[in-house]
């Protein structure tokens, strides 16, 4: 469901026991790297934003075991994301 945010509010990191994160199809014109702060995080859908980039600290998110970015306008995945070896499943397919 397209909900047009353009930002994520500083306290999501307050949600401390948080699994999943589905916050795709939005105006994300940057990566949103306050989501890089939650540790319990598991699975991860950003698909249908816009950044190009995604932040060092993603590696950052421990519990993180799968992740969808398909359809954005990503150049390049980080190396730290590359070498994360918790990462059991990611969809990168279809970014320009």
């Amino acid at each position: 469901m397209e909900c047009e945010l353009k930002t994520i509010p500083k306290n999501i990191q307050e949600l401390r026991v948080l699994k999943t994160l589905c916050i795709g199809t939005n105006l994300f014109w940057e990566f949103p790297e306050s989501i890089t702060a939650l540790e319990t995080v598991k699975y991860l859908n950003l698909n249908a934003s816009y950044f190009p980039t995604i932040p060092e600290s993603i590696g950052n998110m421990l519990a993180l075991r799968t992740i969808n970015l398909q359809w954005n306008r990503l150049l390049t995945i980080p190396q730290q994301l590359e070498r994360v070896s918790h990462i059991v499943g990611w969809d990168v397919d279809d970014s320009d």
